[in-house]
């Protein structure tokens, strides 16, 4: 026997819609689950019920099956389109194995028998309400579930992000290391990022390359920290074991990077920042179209800059200078294409007189001077 304290225990915040035709059942069963449910709604027909149901969310509707209008299994068809895992009870006399078919079909959650029998709607309430109860239960934990995945996913992202913030400032940091090693007043990698996206915004791509692009530039001569303060700081033209070991910090800055997931794509922009379309150039000798398209972007930027910064080793070209030696190599350096428009771009750019690469304070000077001066004399 079903505990009726029990039921109404469990049933108290459920909304239920009840839906018949002939006037006294409809109000003692009314009445009596008024007795178990806090909200029972009366629908005279199918279509009535029909109407409250679109107007109202209910937990449980409970129907007969011949009623005017629209009957109880046309009314519970209509409902499940709307609601596919409605629960629906069916109080008919019809015990015809046709209306059990079609009560099966459409998926009804329990189907009494009149003359109405109360134990018997107690013990499909029962079933109703509990299977209800749990499901709410599922979705609450679920819902909660959900809640603490999304909340840890922040949190784990958060980290992330600070990790990322943290692994860029390091490798920020160690350009300007190695930027001050040789360049006093550095500024080189950031001038070169922003010629080099200026350049590729110019040409049309998109926003994503133009940030990759700018963040190549930004690292593309972190390789350099292998590179000796001697060849750095050289007053001279390189020889050819000098030279050798500046060319080295191409493939090291691309080892590095292309370790990192992060840093994949700017790794292959950086790998090609010193081939020249002609072939000529390193670590690969590649040419042409070989060459990726950012990297010849970069390529030219970069060139750019170091004809108009002072170096230890030479004196710094005007912009007008500038732009005409790129022109003169264009298609043996440069990509062409990249040069018509890196010269509309570039021509209107101002160095500023601190763009300055050469050693002005006193230390500087004597860090410069150190792997020339005499061991044994001083000179």
């Amino acid at each position: 026997m079903t505990d009726i304290k029990a039921l109404k225990s469990l049933a108290g915040g459920f909304k239920v819609l009840y839906a018949e035709d002939e006037p006294e059942v409809r109000n003692a069963v009314g009445r009596y689950l008024q007795k178990i449910f806090d909200r029972v709604d009366i629908a005279e027909d199918g279509k009535e019920g029909l109407k409250k149901f679109q107007e109202h969310p209910y937990d449980i509707v409970i129907t007969d099956i011949e009623m005017p209008r629209m009957n109880g299994l046309e009314m519970a068809a209509e409902m499940k389109v709307l609601v596919p895992g409605q629960e629906i009870i069916i109080i008919s006399a019809y015990t015809d194995p046709a209306y059990f078919l079609d009560a099966i079909r459409l998926g009804i959650n329990g189907y009494i028998i009149k003359p109405v029998n109360y134990e018997q709607i107690n013990m499909t309430l029962y079933k109703s309400v509990e299977n209800l109860t749990h499901f709410r239960e599922n979705m609450m934990y679920k819902t909660q579930l959900e809640e603490m995945v999304e909340e840890r996913t922040r949190e784990l992202m958060a980290l992330e992000r600070d990790k990322t913030r943290n692994f860029e400032k390091t490798l920020l940091a160690l350009i300007e290391m190695i930027e001050e090693r040789g360049s006093y007043t550095a500024g080189h990698a950031q001038r070169v990022a922003n010629y080099a996206k200026l350049i590729a915004k110019k040409m049309g791509r998109s926003d994503a390359e133009c940030e990759l692009l700018y963040q190549a530039g930004i690292l593309h001569d972190i390789g350099k920290i292998v590179t000796p303060d001697s060849i750095l700081l050289k007053p001279g033209k390189l020889n050819d074991l000098e030279y050798k070991l500046i060319q080295e910090h191409v493939k090291v800055g691309y080892d590095l990077l292309s370790k990192i997931p992060m840093y994949k794509e700017m790794a292959e922009i950086i790998a090609y920042h010193h081939e020249h379309y002609n072939g000529r150039g390193y670590p690969y000798g590649a040419k042409g179209e070989e060459i990726p398209f950012l990297s010849r972007i970069m390529i030219v930027a970069d060139a750019f800059d170091a004809m108009t910064t002072n170096r230890i080793y030479k004196g710094k070209k005007d912009v007008a200078e500038a732009i005409e030696e790129i022109e003169a190599l264009s298609g043996k350096q440069f990509d062409p294409e990249v040069v018509e428009t890196a010269v509309e771009i570039l021509s209107k750019i101002e160095i500023p007189d601190s763009v300055n690469q050469l050693p002005m304070t006193e230390v500087e000077k004597k860090r410069f001077a150190y792997f020339y001066r005499d061991q044994v004399t001083n000179a």
